[in-house]
């Protein structure tokens, strides 16, 4: 499930690169060539994301918990260097992720796909995706 979410994940990220490319830019444009219906592509790996996103916290929150941000987490980064820091700071890591994730899915959910289109980039949601 994991590979699933990262492959998800990592494709999203290249087409919103290519959407945000041709639609916005305003930190810069990359020498990369327009994808037609590119907006299309990155809906559809948001929506697959979208189905496949609750199996995975479920299994995340339950199954796979110990991986997650733990009560003792934070005081153990003070041990610099022993596993135990590398395993907090990896469980930190992932909560963080888990938390981004969810985060860029709602704020793309609730944005409307014509306000790239007509040059509308400075709605709260769009602006809140964006540096998701």
């Amino acid at each position: 499930m994991h590979e699933a979410i990262a492959a998800l994940i990592i494709l999203a990220i290249a087409t919103g690169v290519v959407t945000y490319n041709i639609y916005d830019g305003h930190i810069g444009h990359l020498p990369i060539p327009n994808v037609p219906r590119i907006m299309g592509i990155h809906k559809l790996f948001g929506r697959v994301f979208l189905l496949v996103m609750p199996f995975f916290a479920l299994y995340s929150f339950h199954a796979d918990r110990r991986r997650l941000l733990q009560a003792d987490s934070l005081q153990q980064l003070a041990v610099v260097g022993k596993p135990i820091w590398w395993y907090s700071l990896h469980r930190i890591v992932n909560t963080l992720l888990l938390l981004g994730a969810t985060f860029a899915l709602v704020s793309g959910r609730e944005m409307n796909e014509d306000w790239m289109r007509q040059g509308e980039l400075t709605h709260l949601w769009y602006t809140l995706h964006r540096n998701s």
